[in-house]
């Protein structure tokens, strides 16, 4: 099963919600499981526990919005966290343009057309087939 990281601006949570929605067949199936800083629970120290979790992923989703690019913390710590495990190898970088926060027809569309490509790369991630 691949560990899916979402890096996302807390004023895209709405549009990371979407998306998670989006890819429930995929966690149904048990190609992915999912986590995002939401999920640290209280008491938990909020670097550490990301940092543990981006270790631990395969995929990274970076949801670049221009909220990401405004955040010190998205641009400057995850991008270049994710950046590097990517480039050793150690996990797939996948950024997701949110251009406007008027998203819903053209997130339907890019999902319909992406899905597949998607599913493929997590079936190569934890090494089935279709």
């Amino acid at each position: 099963m691949a560990k899916l990281v979402f890096s996302y601006s807390h004023a895209d949570e709405e549009l990371r919600n979407e998306l998670e929605k989006h890819l429930m067949p995929l966690k149904r199936l048990g190609l992915i499981d999912t986590w995002h800083d939401r999920r640290i629970t209280a008491g938990a120290e909020l670097h550490g526990e990301i940092n543990h979790h981006f270790e631990d992923c395969n995929i990274i989703l970076l949801l670049v919005s221009p909220d990401f690019i405004n955040s010190d913390y998205c641009y400057d710590v995850e991008v270049k966290h994710a950046l590097e495990r990517h480039a050793k190898g150690e996990a797939r970088v996948i950024p997701v343009k949110w251009l406007c926060k008027s998203y819903r027809v053209t997130f339907s569309v890019i999902i319909t057309y992406v899905f597949d490509r998607f599913t493929e790369l997590v079936e190569r991630t934890v090494g089935c087939q279709r």
